[in-house]
């Protein structure tokens, strides 16, 4: 939901929202329902999938449910988001915020940005965006089926995410504090799972109002963030030091990419799209083979493997190679993503000539 956002700072109006909105409606309309029907099949349900097609989009308002504002109508529907929850909410808040993103951008806003900067650049400081994830999964609990983090901690990272493309300090700070973020990560890890590991049966503590589940939920929230700052400040700092190489390097590697610089930008794209087609890739998969009279562990191996390999060819043939396919799948457009060839200055031809 942070890299999201980070990702979103350029484009807040109307293509954030249809970054969003246009692989969730193609994942909705086409993907979720198979998925549903193969689980439905699995334990004798329907055999004919244009009626269960049908019954999938038996639907309630569910206002109170925000941001999942509609749910299966009870006793005949079978609508679910499946795996496209985080793309639902995703929507839901960058819709919700964009009017206060957009007055962030403004010369006030961009002011008041700039305090919080400030504050956040001071030694330690990050830890303070860790007190309303806090706040949120202490008192609200996480929910089951939405990587175990309530739907508000997610909108917090959304905002947070447009803070750290918002100002270049946040960014920097985080770079410089990766490594004790990382450090106070294990360790809470450590405690947090121990925790984990102590509840035992009685009860699941990501969800529990009782003082066990809500100190455990006060350890994961703080942990969670901890390895936010250090994934992203790792990532952050690698960035940094590739830039330090000098500038004929780097316009050479530009012009000559290596093999793992063309696969890291072949995943970078791929990687919104991926997301969208996995599951359902697995589910058909699953189908047939946990039908086959083998162990558990060939099982599991075909299916990874399997998997794996259908999903990056239907990416690769079905959606990155034309526009209205990349569009549908919140890509940019060919023309937008083919990057313009360098074209050499006068003294790098006259270098060129005289090399011999």
């Amino acid at each position: 939901m942070l890299l999201a956002a980070i990702a979103q700072l350029d484009r807040v109006r109307a293509r954030a929202a249809a970054a969003a909105g246009a692989p969730a409606g193609v994942g909705l309309l086409t993907l979720v329902p198979v998925q549903v029907y193969l689980g439905m099949r699995r334990v004798g349900g329907p055999s004919s999938y244009a009626s269960f097609y049908g019954r999938f989009w038996h639907v309630r308002p569910s206002l109170s449910d925000f941001p999942f504002l509609v749910a299966a109508d009870p006793g005949t529907g079978a609508f679910e988001t499946g795996h496209l929850w985080f793309l639902v909410c995703l929507l839901a808040f960058s819709l919700l915020f964009l009017p206060g993103f957009t007055l962030l951008r403004s010369r006030r806003g961009t002011r008041l940005v700039g305090r919080l900067a400030g504050l956040l650049a001071r030694p330690g400081a990050l830890l303070l965006l860790a007190l309303p994830l806090v706040a949120v999964e202490v008192a609200l609990g996480g929910e089951v089926g939405h990587g175990g983090w309530n739907r508000g901690s997610y909108a917090l990272f959304l905002v947070y995410g447009f803070l750290v493309g918002a100002d270049p300090r946040i960014g920097e700070a985080i770079r410089r504090q990766w490594r004790p973020a990382a450090a106070l990560g294990l360790l809470l890890f450590l405690a947090a799972a121990a925790a984990y590991a102590a509840a035992g049966d009685r009860g699941d503590p990501f969800t529990d109002m009782d003082p066990f589940g809500m100190g455990f939920r006060l350890l994961k929230s703080v942990d969670g963030w901890a390895w936010v700052v250090a994934i992203l400040g790792l990532a952050r700092s690698r960035m940094a030091s590739s830039r330090r190489s000098p500038a004929q390097t780097a316009a050479d590697q530009r012009d000559r990419p290596g093999a793992a610089a063309r696969l890291g930008a072949y995943a970078n794209q791929a990687v919104l799209p991926f997301y969208v087609l996995h599951e359902t890739v697995i589910v058909v998969v699953a189908y047939f083979v946990l039908a086959w009279p083998i162990g558990a562990a060939a099982q599991y191996s075909l299916i990874a493997f399997t998997s794996l390999a259908a999903t990056v060819l239907v990416y690769d043939l079905g959606v990155r190679r034309t526009t209205v396919t990349r569009c549908l799948f919140g890509l940019k457009p060919i023309c937008e993503h083919i990057p313009a060839r360098r074209v050499p200055s006068a003294p790098d031809q006259i270098g060129q000539g005289s090399g011999s």
